[in-house]
This record gives C-alpha cells, sequence and structure tokens, in this order.
C-alpha cells in the first residue's frame, strides 16, 4: 500500500459512499439552477469589479499627471519671480555703478 493513502474500514468506506448518495439526491435540477445563477451573479460581480478598479487606475494617474503638470507650472513661477526680483533689486545698483566716477 502506498505511503500517503490512509488505509480506510469496511464501514467508513460504506459511510462515504452514503454520504455521497445523500448528496447526490440533494442536489437535484433545481439546486443545480440556483448554483448555476449564483455563479453567473459572481461573475458578473467580478467583472464590476475589474472595471471599476479600471476606472479607478485612471483617475488615479490622472490625477498624478495633473499634480505634475500644477508642480512644473508653480516651478516656472517661481523661476520667473527669482529673475524678477534679481532684475529689480540688481537692475538699480547696476545702472548706479555704471554711471558713477571714480
Amino acid at each position: 500500500m502506498d505511503a500517503d493513502v490512509a488505509a480506510v474500514s469496511r464501514e467508513e468506506f460504506l459511510m462515504l459512499v452514503e454520504t455521497v448518495r445523500d448528496n447526490q439526491r440533494r442536489l437535484d435540477a433545481s439546486s443545480t439552477s440556483a448554483l448555476s445563477v449564483q455563479m453567473t451573479e459572481v461573475i458578473k460581480d467580478v467583472g464590476d469589479v475589474k472595471s471599476d478598479l479600471g476606472k479607478f487606475k485612471d483617475e488615479h494617474l490622472r490625477a498624478h499627471r495633473d499634480e505634475e503638470r500644477a508642480r512644473q507650472s508653480t516651478r516656472r513661477w517661481a523661476w520667473g519671480f527669482a529673475v524678477a526680483a534679481l532684475t529689480l533689486v540688481e537692475g538699480p545698483l547696476v545702472l548706479l555703478l555704471t554711471h558713477m566716477r571714480f
């Protein structure tokens, strides 16, 4: 006998046979069709969840792109203000230094 296969008594085997027969009687055509309907509903629900996840992913990626654009715009404005401030401060100083006679 194989080491993986457990030895069973004749009584245990007959109990298993009886249990299988009872289950076959309980699972008539109406319960099978009910199970089929439930499985169809589960498949639809899984499809809906997949669709919702796809929409969420698209919206998430779109939000990241919008945030990146906003950061780039902010950086451009910051550099522009820095150059304007430097010009505003240094411009008159350069003008005064060029017109002074030493």
